[in-house]
């Protein structure tokens, strides 16, 4: 076996032992979760709860005695609505989300009806994590051209604070840096296409869908991006490549509000996003940037 070959085992078994180290120490944060927070209660509600978004719909908690099984209802997938996706549809058109993760959580507790566990949650973050690792070692030894670098840097987001945190806490995030890094992955691989190779497109076409479909953050996230290597298309490899990546992201956020058509309202009329827009002004931003640098 050459230098070179014996270069690439090394590295190879130090990934696994790297990701199977992350994977345990995440597993073991999520055995110590004993509580959630009211938005992971919304996942699994919004999730399992047939045609009855938010437990205070039409004024259901005004004086009255909430019985037990009214809430686990809510929490869980009943025996005869299992795997009913339009239900999570109707929920999440009077929520601020897109519905993405939520028919992933549906799907799952499906398996499990009439019963609630946090793993129902967990076990899917958990997935994503070991995506995100993945992504990350490949985009950063594309950039980088280093797999001791690639390591290094998967080293640093697997055991950080934050994607711990992501993984524990039952929410669509992780799902979203997932795609984020996936997207930039499947960007990289554009810059040394040719124009016949469609793969590419598809790759972006598709995970864009999806990263629309997960948050309405990932519209924001794509835009910067978009701008800047629209530009960059531009000036290196000219308008036709600059026009289908364009094309590609254009079509995918078509198609994302075909698939999901109260997108619109739920990012720019509901009351939710009223209520967040009032804790978002400038004033309100400057305070906590100082607050933060105390």
């Amino acid at each position: 076996m050459n230098s070179c070959a014996k270069r690439c085992k090394f590295y190879g078994v130090l990934f696994a032992v790297m990701f199977v180290a992350a994977l345990l120490v995440a597993i073991y944060y999520c055995n110590l979760k004993t509580g959630f927070h009211v938005d992971e209660l919304w996942t699994f509600g919004l999730s399992n709860s047939f045609y009855f978004p938010h437990i205070f719909w039409e004024n259901n908690m005004d004086a009255n005695w909430m019985d037990p099984t009214f809430i686990q209802s809510y929490l869980t997938v009943d025996t005869g609505h299992v795997f009913r996706f339009d239900s999570v549809l109707y929920n999440l058109s009077n929520d601020a989300h897109p519905p993405l993760y939520f028919f992933i959580i549906h799907t799952v507790c499906s398996l499990f009806p009439n019963e609630f566990s946090k793993w129902f949650g967990l076990v899917p973050n958990l997935c994503f994590y070991s995506l995100s690792l993945v992504f990350l070692f490949k985009l950063s030894y594309k950039v980088f051209q280093s797999k001791p670098v690639a390591l290094i840097l998967m080293a640093l987001w697997a055991f950080c604070p934050i994607a711990l945190n992501l993984v524990t806490y039952i929410r669509m995030y992780l799902l979203l840096v997932t795609l984020a890094l996936a997207f930039l992955d499947a960007l990289f691989d554009m810059f040394n296409a040719s124009f016949a190779n469609r793969s590419v497109y598809f790759r972006l076409f598709v995970i864009s869908l999806l990263g629309f479909l997960t948050h309405f953050y990932f519209y924001i996230y794509l835009f910067f991006v978009s701008c800047f290597f629209t530009i960059y298309f531009w000036a290196r490899k000219g308008w036709r490549f600059s026009f289908k990546y364009g094309v590609t992201i254009v079509l995918s956020v078509c198609l994302s509000f075909i698939i999901f058509p109260p997108a619109l309202s739920n990012m720019f009329g509901n009351h939710y996003v009223e209520s967040a827009s009032s804790q978002s002004g400038v004033m309100v931003l400057l305070r906590r940037i100082w607050q933060f640098l105390g």
